[in-house]
């Protein structure tokens, strides 16, 4: 199942759109129309806040089972961050709400992953099956975040670079020049 799909759905949000499949960073914004860059922004980066939490250990994973709702889930995923994504959020979709607002519909996409989890866990889930099911959804997540938020570098972590340039595997500089100078051995 994948979670980011489950969320959209069940919130009833416009279908995201992948946008860091080999397509540079500006042509794939200007695909999306404004009415629906809020999801396409705050869905991921919301996922994306839970997958980063509960890879920092065991205790972080056991709260995505156990913490009461309602309980502040943008603060406990983005700490101090927390109003630099508000920021982020808004000016990649180009709205002007207040920050209350804004960190109200977060807080309701917290809330809709928190039970696709448990749903999909089921009631004898264990911490460990939390931080191995969000492992499996990163890739898939990444595909819909914009690189414009920069969460890489906003929660510390560069394997959430979304940017072209860095899902490029780097090649072998000899098989790259292999052929083009004489006397190369293979």
């Amino acid at each position: 199942m994948k979670l980011l799909k489950a969320v959209q759905y069940e919130l009833g949000y416009t279908e995201l759109k992948q946008i860091n499949a080999g397509k540079s960073p500006f042509i794939t914004q200007h695909i999306i129309p404004p009415a629906h860059r809020f999801g396409q922004a705050a869905i991921p980066a919301v996922l994306i806040g839970f997958y980063s939490y509960s890879q920092s250990g065991i205790t972080a994973a056991a709260n995505v089972l156990q913490k009461p709702l309602p309980f502040n889930w943008i603060s406990e995923l983005f700490n101090n961050a927390t109003p630099d994504l508000l920021v982020r959020i808004a000016t990649y979709a180009q709205v002007q709400h207040p920050e209350s607002f804004l960190l109200s519909r977060l807080q309701d996409i917290a809330y809709e992953v928190i039970r696709s989890i448990k749903k999909h866990l089921g009631p004898r889930a264990k911490p460990l099956n939390v931080r191995q099911y969000l492992a499996t959804q990163k890739k898939d997540i990444l595909k819909y975040l914009p690189s414009a938020l920069s969460l890489d570098i906003l929660l510390n972590d560069p394997s959430l670079c979304t940017t072209v340039a860095s899902q490029e595997k780097p090649q072998n500089l000899h098989y790259i020049l292999g052929d083009n100078f004489p006397g190369t051995i293979h």
